[in-house]
């Protein structure tokens, strides 16, 4: 309380005296930013970009705009920690700025939560400044924790003060600012108008103005477009803008996505139900095609990222590197080291790249600058991460589990570099730490492959250290789960190998092999944590896009699978097949049913999704519902219903007609039992 009570007295005196700032830029900083690379195109190297704006800002320090646009070229993209620290350096050396604490509140509004009081009391104690109520909005939308009182309220103040201001979606401001740093505000002035008799007219004058600036291939133009092409309902007007890219920037990202349009219309994803072998074939064929792309493409990231992490995912048996492996692996070093934004890994790219190096034998003198590397970048990843205090509480267990993932993920690269170069004995207490910690944390169906994979590990150890009574019993914790007829399997054998050559080479006769392998008792699975139930949903009403209004009551007395959704959530999309065949195969039961809450903004984009889809399960439209039921922090979200109407915490479910299957004996053993 005292901080909190410091920092208001700090805070008093910079916004006592009246600000003056506008509400939208003069023609001169339009001007200016203008001439700036798009910030978000990637394949232009940052500092281009990013850096240009961060100079930009530095010499014109008392230019709100300015200030506004540099902020909002990276402060989306939380992992790049150090330009925080340059911004927040920059505002903090101005302390007689009165906008000092703004800018820094503003930069830091989701990883420190006294940011948003910061906030607050510039909103109250100067009622003509209107931007931080903009800012405020941001947290009142925020999944998990929206008010649809506050976002009101702020829009409100903010619209007293700045109609039409800068970046806002109203026609005749932005009509008569006519700059190309607004691009992104046209589609919600579509969406407003769509119902207008004559939005096509209107449409096509606006893609006129659109095309008469100076052309760059923004990657926000295939958006833009993409909205045009959907409201007027024609295709063509993503073939036109395809033409002039070809024509006049045929290297881009813009350009790139037109090709993998293609790509991805000449293989269209296998059905929910084809096999792993099916997704798997697709998605080596894809990986090879990007490789093949970078050729054209030399500067895009995301060509790279997931081929990239394929060829590091841990494996048994690494294929040796090729010259154009170590070509393409170099390459991608430099791209992300120009475009730190284009994309985020996680663990870190370098950590990555050491993991290709160690399990192939290669370049291991490279390995630990990139393994120190990797864990300062890792650290910065989490310096400006949104605060736990704006995460639904539910949600917060995940956030800590996958740090400890990502964290695991890179320990186990550098136990593998010593081992790789002979240092066991320094390996040795970091695999055994790790053990420690699981046999801790119990056995679970996701620690079972750990275990084999540290065991085997600390094999390795002992058989370099001529610890050979050590090293076999470790090989044999390794294959432990396994049965006869597993470690039989083809498929198995491979990755048995090298503990089935260490007993050989020991001693071991293959007649024996199985019965040794097998000799140590599969480490018994904890029993599956049952659904829980504790919280009581409150009463809601909404009508569904059938108008059929559903209540807390339709849900009690069946067990419900409620699941959360947005158009534009491509996982989302991909679990729609297997919704519908929930929904068909329920529909007419009286003990199990499911209901789908979408939040997109406009009900318009939903109706016209589930009628060309051709989906019939029940879709009720509200973000506001959906906030009620569940604190959820991002889609798709899903959740279990008991017949008294308490929920579960998450349950995700996969779109197979088997996972399907599973769903509904679920469900279906949930209404028996609390019938019961």
């Amino acid at each position: 309380m005292t901080k909190f009570c410091l920092l208001l007295l700090v805070l008093l005196p910079a916004v006592a005296a009246p600000l003056r700032v506008p509400c939208e830029p003069s023609a001169g900083t339009l001007r200016l930013l203008e001439a700036i690379p798009p910030p978000h195109d990637t394949a232009i190297p940052y500092e281009e970009r990013v850096g240009a704006l961060r100079k930009l800002a530095s010499q014109n320090p008392t230019d709100f705009f300015i200030q506004l646009t540099y902020q909002d070229s990276f402060r989306q993209n939380r992992a790049l920690a150090d330009e925080f620290d340059r911004a927040l350096a920059m505002y903090r050396s101005r302390p007689s700025d009165p906008l000092s604490r703004y800018y820094q509140a503003r930069l830091t509004l989701f990883s420190d939560p006294q940011s948003q009081q910061v906030l607050a009391d510039y909103a109250a104690a100067q009622p003509d400044f209107a931007w931080p109520h903009r800012d405020l909005i941001e947290l009142a939308i925020l999944p998990g924790r929206r008010s649809a009182q506050e976002n009101s309220a702020h829009i409100d103040a903010f619209n007293r003060t700045c109609p039409g201001a800068f970046g806002m979606p109203d026609r005749a401001a932005v009509e008569r600012r006519n700059t190309p740093l607004e691009l992104t505000v046209w589609p919600a002035i579509w969406k407003a108008e769509e119902k207008s008799p004559d939005i096509a007219s209107r449409i096509r004058a606006d893609l006129k103005r659109i095309e008469s600036w100076p052309f760059q291939p923004d990657p926000d133009l295939y958006f833009i477009y993409e909205e045009v092409a959907r409201i007027l309902k024609d295709p063509g007007v993503l073939k036109l803008l395809r033409e002039r890219v070809e024509r006049e920037s045929p290297g881009s990202l813009l350009a790139l996505k037109f090709i993998e349009d293609d790509w991805d219309a000449a293989n269209p994803p296998p059905d929910r139900n084809a096999g792993a072998t099916a997704w798997k074939d697709r998605q080596e064929n894809q990986w090879k095609t990007q490789r093949e792309w970078v050729r054209r493409f030399p500067n895009a990231w995301r060509l790279m990222s997931i081929p990239l992490m394929d060829m590091s995912s841990p494996k048994l048996v690494w294929s040796p590197l090729t010259p154009a492996d170590l070509e393409f692996i170099d390459q991608a070093l430099r791209v992300h080291a120009a475009s730190p934004d284009a994309g985020e890994m996680w663990p870190p790219v370098e950590n990555a790249i050491a993991a290709i190096y160690v399990g192939t034998k290669t370049r291991l003198d490279r390995v630990p600058a990139l393994l120190d590397t990797a864990l300062r970048a890792f650290d910065r990843m989490y310096k400006y991460e949104i605060s736990p205090e704006l995460v639904p509480e539910e949600m917060r267990k995940g956030f800590d589990e996958n740090r400890q993932h990502y964290a695991d993920l890179m320990e186990s690269v550098r136990v593998d570099y010593l081992l790789a170069i002979g240092r066991a004995s320094d390996a040795r207490p970091l695999i055994e730490q790790v053990l420690a910690g699981l046999n801790a944390a119990g056995v679970s169906p996701q620690t079972i492959p750990q275990r084999q994979d540290w065991n085997r590990r600390l094999a390795r150890a002992d058989a370099s250290e001529n610890r050979v009574g050590d090293a076999l019993r470790h090989y044999q914790a390794s294959l432990s789960g396994w049965s006869k007829n597993i470690l039989a399997m083809p498929q198995v054998q491979q990755a048995a190998s090298e503990a089935k050559q260490y007993y050989l080479a020991h001693g071991g006769i293959e007649e024996k092999w199985l019965d040794w392998a097998t000799a140590v008792p599969a480490v018994s699975k904890s029993a599956p944590e049952p659904l829980s139930f504790s919280k009581a949903l409150p009463d809601f009403s909404a009508a569904d896009l059938n108008n059929h209004t559903w209540r807390l009551a339709s849900l009690k007395g069946k067990a419900t699978l409620v699941v959360f959704w947005a158009t534009w959530c491509g996982p989302c999309r991909g679990e729609h097949p297997g919704i519908q065949e929930l929904y068909d195969r329920t529909k007419d039961r009286k003990d199990i049913q499911v209901l789908t809450i979408s939040v997109d903004d406009g009900i318009a984009e939903v109706r016209q999704y589930m009628e060309e889809k051709k989906y019939t399960f029940p879709v009720i439209h509200s973000a506001k519902i959906a906030d009620r039921l569940f604190p959820w922090a991002g889609l798709p979200t899903s959740f279990v219903v008991n017949p008294r109407g308490e929920r579960s915490g998450m349950y995700p479910i996969a779109p197979d007609s088997a996972s399907i299957g599973s769903v509904i004996d679920k469900l279906a053993q949930l209404a028996r039992s609390d019938a019961q």
